[in-house]
């Protein structure tokens, strides 16, 4: 009796040990995708390409008054309007002031000498002394003269420098919390890792956008300002060809009449260098200045695109970073979780 007492005993106790070491062989399943369902999605960026206005580069005024006496000279009927006297004699008076040298450039200037005269960037010697003499001209002289507008100031130039908004605009490596190991611990990672992925592709989509439209929009600029610069170009090209058109003339006018004036024709030589010296002065101010604002342009835009492109990374970068912070969160406490359970095992 003893003895099968002793035996189902034992038996029993066999079995319970089988059942213990079948439950401990079956690991615990942790599921965290529940915790993080309600993450916030990271929206697309939104990158506007900026207004784009074109610089004013002023020009160089053409003179009516000197068109009016071109007219009324050239008319043949061999009469002037009183007008057109008092612009001949604004010229006599002044052209008697100028220095002997001056004056003698005056009678022997022609076509050739006019061209070259153009062409120079710095006058000099008595050319350079009758530019400084125009500058204080009187007004019926300067109103035969040509004349340079400026056009609106664009303000200081300034040189970009792409290396330095470059520096830290690109996108940096999502950190994330220290791990720790174990089945629990894993488990709540992976969900993280899921549940971050979408906004992680869409923060990368998003950064690549921006800078795919940084990279464009300084092309752009490029691509402007050498629009802009050829459009100076042409421009300084038609008004020297204005200047030296209507030097020409009057040089053409002063042969016409040197066998029956001479003292006409000498007036309308003195004219012409007039007009000449003056529009080379004119034509290199303006060119530098119109030049210079090109390339002030070309920098503003592209100072303008930097800083669209640091806007809307800051933009970006921060909607990630809270939800990010929102992960982290949900992850610390999955963690903690762990911790309660035993350790992560």
């Amino acid at each position: 009796m003893k003895k099968g007492f002793k035996m189902a005993f034992l038996l029993v106790l066999a079995l319970a040990v089988v059942n213990c070491s079948k439950d401990d062989d079956t690991p615990t399943t942790y599921d965290f995708e529940d915790q993080f369902e309600d993450l916030e999605e990271l929206p697309g960026v939104e990158d506007e390409d900026p207004e784009i206005t074109e610089p004013d580069t002023g020009k160089v005024q053409e003179s009516a008054a000197t068109a009016n006496v071109m007219a009324d000279l050239g008319d043949g009927s061999g009469d002037v309007s009183a007008e057109t006297q008092a612009s001949l004699d604004a010229v006599e008076n002044f052209g008697a002031s100028l220095s002997t040298d001056a004056q003698a450039e005056a009678q022997s200037l022609d076509a050739t000498r006019a061209e070259e005269i153009l062409n120079m960037t710095d006058l000099d010697g008595e050319l350079a002394g009758l530019e400084a003499s125009l500058d204080n001209a009187p007004a019926e002289i300067l109103e035969l003269l040509p004349s340079v507008d400026f056009g609106a100031d664009l303000g200081t130039s300034s040189v970009f420098n792409e290396d330095l908004f470059r520096s830290g605009l690109g996108a940096k490596e999502v950190a994330t919390t220290n791990q720790q190991t174990g089945p629990c611990f894993e488990a709540a990672k992976k969900a993280y890792d899921e549940a971050m992925a979408p906004a992680i592709a869409k923060r990368q989509e998003n950064l690549e956008i921006i800078d795919a439209n940084y990279q464009r929009r300084l092309g752009e600029a490029e691509t402007r300002a050498a629009s802009r610069q050829a459009a100076v170009d042409a421009a300084r090209d038609d008004y020297a060809a204005y200047i030296l058109d209507t030097t020409v003339a009057l040089l053409d006018l002063a042969a016409s009449v040197e066998s029956t004036n001479a003292a006409f024709a000498a007036n309308l030589r003195t004219y012409a260098l007039l007009f000449l010296v003056e529009g080379s002065s004119s034509l290199t101010a303006w060119y530098i200045a119109a030049s210079q604002k090109v390339a002030d342009k070309k920098v503003a835009e592209k100072t303008t695109a930097t800083s669209i492109k640091t806007t809307k990374t800051t933009e970006v970068e921060t909607k990630f970073a809270a939800i990010k912070a929102t992960a982290d969160a949900k992850l610390a406490d999955a963690n903690r979780n762990c911790h309660n359970q035993g350790s992560g095992s």
